[in-house]
């Protein structure tokens, strides 16, 4: 489904209220995002503040738009120029974006950015421990090739002081394995636990 908004600025005066942007500056060469959290692309909020932990810097964007639809808030990662998302990148030398697709094909990951050496190593890792990961450019799904790859200069995740980054796609029954919620709603964060905890291990 094509984007409602060109751009931010378009969605920002007709969306007002219906988002919040939280960020928060770490110690480490890395920036964390979430540009379509909340309930734009579910548990990605979560799954990018496991991953930042405390030295990380990490920024979320996120969707609560009363009756749903939260969809109309999606603006293409290559076209975010939301003022905060724009300064946590800049002070970052690389950025890991992450993101939710739905389910395709067999895999549950798509790893797409400019930062070649990382997403070879986070591939090799994740493969490792049984995740079913592909480089977005790889899938035989043209939906993806075209739109998960992530290799536009101006995407958020290549923002950063180097001009290269990664870009997380997440199935969504990956992020419901990784985010599962009782009956009062808190989330079993043990998996999610396990799978941050990856890729923190090639954030080095």
């Amino acid at each position: 489904m094509p984007d409602v908004y060109y751009d931010y600025e378009s969605m920002a005066s007709a969306e007002a209220g219906h988002y919040t942007v939280s960020y928060r500056l770490g110690t480490s060469p890395y920036a964390i995002t979430a540009v379509h959290g909340g309930l734009i692309e579910p548990h990605t909020s979560a799954i990018a503040a496991a991953i930042a932990g405390t030295e990380h810097s990490l920024y979320v964007f996120e969707g609560h738009r009363p009756g749903g639809r939260n969809n109309r808030l999606h603006i293409n990662s290559h076209k975010i120029t939301e003022p905060a998302a724009l300064y946590v990148a800049s002070r970052a030398r690389y950025v890991v974006s992450v993101h939710g697709c739905q389910d395709r094909e067999a895999h549950d990951i798509y790893l797409g950015g400019l930062h070649e050496e990382l997403k070879a190593l986070l591939k090799a890792r994740l493969t490792e421990a049984g995740f079913a990961a592909i480089y977005a450019q790889d899938s035989a799904d043209e939906y993806v090739r075209s739109h998960f790859c992530g290799n536009y200069a101006e995407n958020i995740c290549n923002r950063g002081q180097s001009g290269q980054g990664l870009q997380l796609e997440l199935t969504r029954r990956l992020r419901s394995r990784l985010c599962p919620m009782d009956d009062t709603g808190v989330i079993d964060s043990s998996a999610l636990i396990e799978f941050a905890t990856l890729v923190r291990g090639v954030l080095v």
